[in-house]
């Protein structure tokens, strides 16, 4: 189940934490992508991934974000709090995914394009990592697909979907660095 962005007004800001819960119920993984007390409320129902942005992730962190370096101290915090995997997206630098409790610390980054328009790019990231978990993947292609369908999706018009062809070159040029325990 993939939840995402602001609540409907009226909503309390705990209703993505009760839809997480239910979800874990009926044995049903959660996508989180939201922020602000949406996004603090329903972290600790443990959903099963995270994708802030730096902004998202910053503003829950409660510091601003400089540096790599504390991106990754901040999305481990995340992961540590959740009890999950952390993909935090970083626009044209591509993403990093962590998992405390797997020790998994990885970033992947795209090949250099032009935007056209980055309007929806972090929900085409989302669509490609949730297919990737749906197609039983490893989290290293869930992160590679994710970045290289969201790049693709950059150099779209507004309202047109990538084709498999441009999907396939960006993804044949997405570089992966960090370490997998597995």
């Amino acid at each position: 189940m993939v939840l995402s962005g602001s609540l409907p007004q009226g909503l309390r800001p705990d209703a993505y934490a009760q839809l997480i819960r239910g979800a874990h119920r009926a044995g049903i993984k959660t996508i989180l992508d939201c922020d602000g007390a949406a996004l603090k409320h329903a972290i600790l129902a443990r959903p099963f991934l995270v994708k802030p942005n730096e902004h998202e992730l910053a503003q829950w962190f409660g510091k601003p974000l400089r540096s790599e370096a504390s991106i990754l101290k901040a999305a481990r915090s995340l992961s540590a709090a959740a009890q999950g995997w952390v993909v935090v997206s970083l626009g044209k630098r591509g993403a990093m995914l962590v998992n405390e409790t797997e020790q998994v610390r990885c970033c992947a980054r795209p090949p250099k394009v032009s935007p056209i328009n980055t309007v929806g790019a972090g929900d085409a990231m989302v669509a490609a990592i949730v297919r990737q978990i749906e197609l039983g993947a490893s989290p290293q292609d869930w992160l590679r697909a994710g970045v290289a369908v969201g790049t693709a999706a950059t150099q779209c018009a507004a309202g047109e979907l990538p084709k498999p062809a441009l999907i396939q070159s960006v993804l044949s040029r997405v570089s992966l660095d960090g370490g997998f325990k597995h």
